[in-house]
């Protein structure tokens, strides 16, 4: 199956996702990503890295195996059950793609990974479907160095993509709260900006709180905020850009 084409069709957001996956990593592991686009991607373009499938669903992983079979892959492992049990090859470089579910799921899986020892810092690719914030606010308290974040748009919505590394002792470079990714002169960020503001707003007036009404006042003063004082610039509050 490697002939280092990519054959598999990835939209621009799984695109962006498999870009930033680092070109040293010998073992990915795709955790609950679109039917596997990703680690199928993987195996036709590097022939030395291992995947590990992951999914819940049977089914899918029972079609994956098909689809593997069929082209005739190897150099992968399908593992069907919670990602939350999936366990990291304790040597090499590993990656792990998290993309697409939820803010609680996506923090029990990203713990249960942070809590395992590998020889080796693994790197983690995440980017959740909703509520992005909340694990945003979990990876600034978490063992984590921020690697790099971007923001990509695909169909009228906007994903923020974060990757981070186990840190090592002594080292680390904190996760904002808020995304230190913006660009205010492009409009998909704006819009992206705007709906985190509604969302949120939305919950405060359901359930009034402290913490969502800052969570508001933030996203609101990014929106308004100068875009060469954006990177920089800290907010004296519980929370900072």
């Amino acid at each position: 199956m490697p002939n280092n084409q990519l054959k598999t069709r990835l939209g621009k957001r799984l695109k962006a996702l498999y870009q930033s996956i680092p070109g040293q990593t010998d073992h990915f592991l795709d955790l609950c990503c679109d039917h596997g686009s990703l680690g199928r991607a993987v195996l036709e373009t590097r022939s030395d890295c291992h995947v590990t499938f992951n999914d819940l669903r049977p089914g899918i992983m029972n079609d994956l195996a098909e689809l593997l079979q069929r082209y005739q892959a190897h150099n992968f492992t399908l593992d069907t059950g919670p990602a939350q049990q999936v366990q990291l090859p304790v040597q090499g470089q590993s990656t792990v793609m998290l993309a697409g579910i939820g803010d609680e799921q996506a923090i029990e899986i990203i713990e249960s990974l942070l809590a395992q020892q590998t020889e080796q810092p693994c790197r983690l690719i995440i980017s959740p479907a909703t509520k992005v914030h909340y694990v945003r606010s979990f990876l600034a308290s978490a063992s984590v160095s921020l690697e790099q974040e971007s923001l990509v748009t695909e169909n009228r919505r906007t994903y923020e993509v974060i990757s981070v590394r186990k840190a090592l002792s002594g080292e680390k470079k904190p996760v904002s709260r808020f995304g230190s990714a913006w660009a205010l002169g492009n409009t998909d960020h704006q819009q992206h900006l705007l709906k985190l503001i509604q969302f949120y707003d939305a919950q405060q007036n359901r359930n009034r709180t402290d913490d969502t009404a800052l969570i508001v006042e933030h996203y609101k003063k990014i929106l308004k905020m100068p875009t060469n004082l954006l990177l920089n610039r800290r907010i004296g509050h519980a929370y900072c850009i």
